[in-house]
């Protein structure tokens, strides 16, 4: 007698088995788990629900800027993982092999792992990622580190599959991706592109900001030093957006961050300057004024008045300077920051697929 041959798309098996079975969520199919092909479908159930949360917080998080605004969801995702590895746990052998459902198991735990202390400790690093090029960088590495994890515990869970098919006479063919593939690997390339942006932006940016922390504390030697990085990680970083590109044919991204770029360059270059040279004219306006301040009215002489005066003139011209690059530093960086962030936003939207 002819074995019979079930055929079934594996790319497409995890939305296929759902739709098949007219399964919602809440309203839970029976499985006949003697069966070879019930048994696959039972562990395909709980597996694809999981895939579908994990995309849908995945999806909440592109087009979220902070990952503590989606928190509860994270939270949501992490039980729901939970009980169904639970379930597949609870699974008995199929015909004395229970390798299928223990990679199964494996999978959902690294998902569980990955949700419960992975993304709990990028949730905990990105308030220290605001704060420097290495924080930040550490912090996009480590979402794709994630995702590699994941990607890889997928491979191995999809290999659990296809031999437990073979073993038991069940086909499984490649072809077309789902849709549920298909959204996961473009939000992959979306976030593996913004990320790149993102760095070479920031590079400048935060050198930007602690420029401006030197000048309120006015240490003229850590502004010399920001200037230079800024300057230089500007025109480097306009560099590489030449080199990178646009995503599929959209150019939006990296002219916001171009436009910020030249402004961290124009501003190293024809505003810092400046800047120290007012910190210098109130250091030796001080100074005069203090030597001025020491001598007796009556000891004081016309040179004195007159350098007195001088340094005042100086510093109060300065004092203009200042507050016009100030105004005009913030007018700049306003246009620059908030260019970049809506474009990151509309780039997100745009090519981000959601997935409710």
């Amino acid at each position: 007698m002819k074995r019979k041959i079930l055929q079934l798309t594996l790319m497409g098996l995890f939305t296929f088995l759902t739709v098949s079975l007219s399964a919602q969520r809440g309203k839970e199919p029976t499985f006949d788990l003697t069966k070879a092909i019930d048994y696959m479908k039972a562990i395909s159930y709980e597996t694809n629900q999981i895939s579908q949360d994990m995309m849908s917080y995945i999806s909440a998080a592109a087009h979220s800027r902070r990952a503590k605004k989606i928190e509860k969801r994270r939270k949501e995702v992490v039980g729901t993982i939970f009980q169904a590895a639970r379930k597949v746990k609870r699974m008995p052998d199929f015909q004395g092999d229970g390798s299928y459902r223990d990679a199964a198991l494996q999978y959902l735990e690294v998902r569980y792992r990955v949700m419960n202390e992975d993304y709990a400790q990028i949730v905990d690093m990105e308030e220290l990622a605001q704060e420097s090029y290495d924080g930040m960088e550490a912090y996009l590495l480590m979402k794709e580190k994630v995702d590699e994890k994941l990607d890889a515990a997928f491979l191995e869970f999809k290999e659990g599959q296809r031999q437990f098919a073979s073993d038991n006479n069940i086909t499984l063919v490649d072809g077309e991706k789902d849709r549920l593939d298909i959204a996961m690997e473009k939000t992959g390339r979306v976030n593996k592109y913004n990320n790149q942006v993102y760095l070479i932006y920031w590079k400048s940016r935060i050198e930007e900001k602690h420029l401006w922390r030197a000048v309120k504390a006015g240490d003229l030697s850590a502004m010399e030093q920001r200037k230079n990085s800024m300057l230089q990680f500007s025109q480097e970083g306009l560099v590489k957006l030449q080199e990178l590109g646009g995503f599929d044919g959209d150019k939006g991204l990296i002219i916001a961050c171009g436009k910020a770029l030249r402004f961290f360059e124009s501003h190293a270059m024809n505003d810092v300057d400046k800047l120290q040279e007012f910190f210098l004219s109130k250091e030796q306006f001080e100074n005069v004024k203090k030597a001025y301040d020491n001598k007796r009215s009556s000891d004081r002489t016309q040179e004195d008045v007159d350098r007195y005066n001088n340094a005042l003139k100086k510093y109060n011209a300065g004092i203009d300077t200042y507050n016009s690059i100030v105004a005009s530093t913030n007018k700049g960086r306003s246009a620059a920051v908030n260019g970049y962030n809506d474009a990151s936003d509309k780039f997100r939207n745009r090519h981000t697929p959601r997935y409710k």
